[in-house]
């Protein structure tokens, strides 16, 4: 019989706020067998913190043990050329058994999976406190790390929202403060959150981790259980290697004994024929990112979806579940150092991947190597071919290195075509050019120079300089803005800025390097418009994530915005403002306000949207010289025939999956100013063509990638051509070149215009080389109709 939904979605009071959860750390610090640290903080500013726990003398100790993870955390190798190196041939054996052994639990990267903080708080306390023979044999072999909150800021919105609605999902609070899902950062690197949280892997060099987290989809609604733990079902990732999963396959099974002791409805299947979670993608989850770092690394799943189990179960399960997991690693300690520093120490074939200077700006160099080096990966530079960054393969986290490097067709989080990099693999050349790389003099980068964001060339006085339209360069470019400078289009379609005082410039800018920039006969003046930016029903909720990844944007890039909402719209506030952004989202939502989900869930609030009100002032807003841009399934559909009509398309379809895409540019248009081409792993580049991200979640209720029908008003600017991964979505053939499926759309309206973006330029903050198209659209919007 179900649980009451009350009993499974507690009352926000029951929940550990800042302050109570600061004050049980506070008396847990007063332990003898914990320490308590900062590692970092949120966006908004609120503390990320560690719990160290272990024996006292372990404690007194700490530097020692710490310095010993490291060194146990496999071999290391020097390189002198990529044909030349030397692995260490140390093993993990001499001295282990006097080093406490170093592992992770770490939880709460869904702000909206509220027992994980309760459940590690309650975990680090019987740690700290219990004499019970277990507790005592894992103090006497492990030093454990806890982070019971990833993400602080998510977890704040999710208690809000329940203050009012307390059956609502949380969505508000699925991710950090710009909406991005933390626990899929973790191979960027891009958030405050992960930042801090890696802070604690490289420094204390876990042999094996454990990540509980909690489903609302499947767990008691489509599945008969409340709980799970792995194995994992197949597929795998192809670069996890089988004796991480021989580990795994321990670790979950030792969970699910403790379950079965505590009478707990679980799913487990020791051989993974499950089917309910694969370790297959998944990119940038911390148990896939530590898994291709060779270490084990878990989670496990609860159901959280009202009436489904008791508060005190969820909590129950993951606090179990961190017992039997740091049991199995302490009674076999030696096995798990042993499988880490094996997977680590088979560096397998060599091969490498370069990243040529002269092929790449600055900062999309950095966009790549910085979080490499987050990772502690090696990295090297050559100046011979030609300067360049080389990644080898055959190192000890070369299985890291190829999934996050590697443009395989389902490789959808391939770090190359997110940033624009090029970037070859070196094994993809041919025979004659790859030579040259392989006997290049290798030199470690530990960090990079201070990045140059121009050319530039000084006179006395004055100076002209030319950025890239790179993320960094139009960051650059706005804050020349800032300071008063005039900034011009180059005929390269990168940004020029002449005769204004050195030191603003090279303050900005940076040292000078080379080149001069005299704006061309017929290059405009850059101007920023009045942007306001719609953040209400719709775009929020479930969909933050988008709306999210356009603040992000627009603050990286260095654009002022004002967040508006319904209401602000209906009362005649778009009459201060050049440029309206409507992000993804849902357009329906938008136009008539909040859905009501699936029970028992509740909606968070009273439903507002824009209305015939709304949507006539948004029109008359564009007719009279006004821009619109609109992204995705929010501002995309919104756009369309279906509510506005600013731009004559229709929807056909939306929601395929989620892929790497291409699209092609059709015709000219200032959108595509400076825009660069996608380079293949051979180096081959055909003109206009971009990788874009394909995105929705069907499962989840979160829509994107509408597919339209352009009518014969509409400007299509671009089109799909190509899909990396063809099964990864639910009909491929409108990504085929012969369906002209439109990607990018214009269309004057009035004395203004409307442009709309299928695709997310700036998905979760990662998806950095559409940035461009975002900045066009913008500067486009400041010129004088």
């Amino acid at each position: 019989m179900p649980v009451a939904a009350e009993r499974t979605q507690p009352p926000a009071a029951m929940l550990l706020s800042d302050e109570t959860l600061d004050a049980r750390l506070r008396r847990l610090a007063e332990s003898s067998r914990v320490r308590v640290e900062r590692l970092g903080h949120s966006h908004e500013g609120r503390p990320i913190w560690a719990i160290i726990i272990g024996m006292a003398e372990t404690l007194e100790r700490l530097p020692y043990h710490e310095a010993q993870n490291h060194r146990l955390a496999g071999p290391r190798v020097r390189f002198r050329t990529l044909e030349e190196f030397e692995i260490g041939s140390e093993g993990p054996v001499p001295g282990a058994s006097q080093t406490k052994v170093s592992v992770l639990v770490a939880g709460g990267s869904f702000g909206f999976e509220a027992a994980h903080v309760e459940a590690l708080v309650e975990l680090a306390e019987c740690l700290a406190t219990s004499s019970e023979p277990r507790v005592e044999r894992i103090l006497e072999r492990l030093l454990i790390v806890i982070i019971p909150l990833m993400n602080p800021d998510g977890r704040a919105a999710a208690i809000a929202e329940w203050l009012g609605s307390p059956l609502a999902v949380g969505h508000q609070g699925s991710g950090n403060a710009y909406g991005f899902p933390v626990n899929r950062d973790f191979f960027n690197l891009s958030q405050l959150e992960t930042q801090a949280v890696r802070v604690a892997i490289n420094r204390f060099h876990p042999v094996a981790a454990y990540d509980p987290h909690e489903d609302m989809y499947h767990l008691s609604h489509t599945l008969p259980y409340v709980c799970w733990t792995p194995p994992f079902a197949r597929p795998y990732h192809p670069e996890i290697d089988s004796r991480i999963l021989d580990c795994i396959g321990r670790l979950g099974g030792a969970i699910a004994e403790e379950w079965q002791r505590r009478g707990f409805n679980y799913l487990y299947h020791p051989e993974g024929d499950h089917g309910f979670l694969s370790l297959f993608r998944l990119g940038g989850r911390l148990h896939l990112d530590l898994c291709l770092q060779g270490v084990p690394a878990l989670i496990t799943e609860s159901a959280r979806r009202p009436g489904s189990q008791t508060w005190e179960d969820r909590i129950a399960q993951k606090m179990t579940a961190g017992l039997a997991f740091l049991s199995e690693v302490a009674s076999q300690s030696d096995r798990y150092l042993a499988a880490r520093y094996a997977v680590r120490r088979d560096l397998e074939t060599p091969d490498a991947f370069v990243l040529p200077r002269a092929a790449n700006t600055e900062g999309t160099l950095a966009s790549v190597v910085e979080p490499l080096l987050q990772h502690q990966v090696l990295v090297f530079s050559a100046t011979d071919p030609e300067a360049a960054y080389i990644i080898p393969t055959h190192q000890p986290d070369g299985r890291f290195v190829r999934a996050l490097l590697s443009q395989a067709a389902w490789n959808h989080v391939a770090l190359p075509p997110q940033v624009g990099a090029t970037c070859l693999r070196l094994s993809a050349l041919p025979a004659e050019q790859q030579t040259g790389w392989w006997q290049a003099q290798l030199e470690p980068v530990l960090s990079l120079p201070i990045r140059h964001h121009g050319q530039a060339d000084g006179g006395v006085r004055r100076e002209g300089v030319v950025i890239a339209n790179d993320a960094e360069g139009i960051a650059a470019t706005n804050r020349l803005l800032n300071h008063g400078a005039e900034v011009w289009r180059v005929s390269s379609g990168w940004f020029g800025v002449v005769g204004q005082p050195r030191g603003v410039v090279r303050g900005v800018v940076g040292e000078a390097v080379s080149g001069r920039a005299v704006p061309d006969a017929g290059d405009h003046r850059i101007a920023r418009p009045r942007i306001a930016l719609y953040v209400g029903q719709g775009v929020d909720q479930r969909h933050h994530l988008l709306s999210g990844s356009v603040r992000f944007a627009l603050e990286r890039l260095g654009f002022p915005y004002v967040p508006i909402e319904a209401e602000n719209v209906r009362a005649g506030e778009l009459r201060q403002f050049q440029l309206l952004i409507v992000p993804g989202g849902w357009g329906p939502e938008i136009v008539y306000g909040w859905e009501d989900p699936e029970p028992p869930w509740q909606r968070p609030g009273t439903r507002d949207g824009l209305g015939d009100e709304g949507l006539r002032a948004i029109y008359a807003f564009v007719e009279n010289g006004g821009r619109y841009l609109g992204i995705g399934s929010g501002g995309g559909i919104l756009a369309s025939t279906e509510f506005l009509g600013l731009v004559d398309s229709d929807l056909v379809d939306e929601m395929l999956g989620e892929a790497r895409a291409f699209i092609q540019v059709t015709q000219g248009h200032p959108l595509f100013y400076g825009v660069r081409s996608f380079t293949d792993e051979k180096g081959s580049t055909i003109p206009s063509r971009l990788a874009v991200p394909y995105y929705s979640e069907p499962f989840a209720g979160l829509h994107g990638g509408p597919i339209f029908k352009a009518g014969p008003h509409a400007q299509v600017l671009a089109e799909y051509v190509a899909i990396d991964d063809p099964k990864s979505v639910r009909e491929s053939a409108y990504f085929d070149a012969e369906a002209h499926t439109p990607a990018i759309l214009y269309q004057p309206v009035g004395r203004g215009w409307a442009a709309v973006f299928v695709f997310e330029p700036y998905l979760r903050g990662v998806w950095r080389s559409t940035l461009p198209l975002l900045a066009n659209a913008v500067f486009l919007a400041g010129l004088a109709p």
